[in-house]
């Protein structure tokens, strides 16, 4: 038939360029596998993403705070048991034996406790500013500590604000309540976070999967590097395409569309013929990388 073989002279001249061929499989592929070998590596073998051990330097010059001294508290926030098991923490001196373990890489971040930390924090009156030192190769460790110091900044601060409130409801407030209530709360605040580990009534229910389930088919990474394959190939399936249904403008430019026309073939058998082609190179594309991405 005409309409196959004028399909069959445009896969010709489409796979003996070494660059169609490229952007059309190796392209995707290479994508792909960078994205593997990125990100594979966080699975450790288990299919779950696991981040890698960070050491996290502490340093306390909130030395002279009145109680609450939320210097050593925060320390002890660190230390708890719930804090996950890649976290190792540890206690420095001074500034700069914390920012010597960062640069000599013993500790990826280090966290400074200014004198006055407390004071300022309590009572609002003056900015509290931790001091975050982190190693410049590390991103997701250093960022969940400073979700960690934001959520402790943020019980206290809820602590001073509920005194507030509740020192403008007292007709005659008395400083001592006001500071209990302050107190209570960040004390609720604390015990509400311990009970999402140990309570057996947790605010939130956070449950194992069952032996089932486990041993269902739901590897984490797997999918989603099938996710990405998937993108990959629609991305480049439409590029493909285009750059396939370009031939119709090429050969229209160097005018040997005009020469088709004029034999005796229909000008809808030529279109046909060329619109196969683009249809079959997709095809042997999409063929191509799902079977590449079933094997690997």
């Amino acid at each position: 038939m005409k309409i196959l073989d004028i399909a069959f002279k445009d896969l010709l001249r489409f796979y003996r360029s070494a660059f169609a061929v490229g952007m059309m499989i190796v392209v995707p592929l290479l994508i792909t596998g960078l994205i593997y070998f990125a990100f594979g590596g966080l699975s450790a073998g288990t299919g779950r993403l696991n981040l890698p051990p960070l050491g996290l330097v502490l340093v306390n010059l909130d030395t002279a705070a009145p109680e609450p001294a939320l210097g050593q508290l925060l320390i002890d926030y660190f230390n708890d048991p719930a804090m996950p098991d890649w976290l190792t923490v540890s206690t420095a001196p001074t500034a700069a034996a914390a920012r010597a373990a960062v640069d000599g890489r013993t500790a990826g971040v280090a966290v400074i406790i200014p004198a006055g930390f407390s004071q300022a924090l309590l009572t609002g009156e003056a900015p509290a500013t931790l001091t975050l030192i982190q190693d410049p190769t590390l991103s997701l460790g250093p960022q969940i500590v400073q979700d960690l110091l934001r959520l402790f900044t943020d019980s206290v601060t809820g602590g001073r604000i509920a005194a507030s409130v509740a020192g403008q409801a007292l007709a005659a407030p008395d400083p001592a309540a006001v500071q209990a209530i302050g107190q209570a709360y960040a004390v609720w605040v604390a015990e509400a976070e311990r009970n999402l580990h140990h309570s057996a009534a947790p605010l939130l229910a956070v449950q194992t999967p069952s032996a089932a389930a486990e041993a269902a088919p739901a590897d984490d990474l797997s999918r989603i590097m099938a996710r990405i394959t998937a993108a990959m190939l629609i991305f480049f399936t439409f590029l493909t395409g285009a750059n396939s249904a370009q031939s119709i403008l090429r050969e229209d430019e160097e005018g040997t569309l005009a020469r088709l026309f004029t034999t005796p073939t229909p000008r809808p058998t030529v279109l046909a013929g060329k619109f196969a082609a683009v249809f079959l190179t997709i095809f042997v594309q999409a063929a191509v990388l799902l079977t590449t991405a079933t094997v690997a």
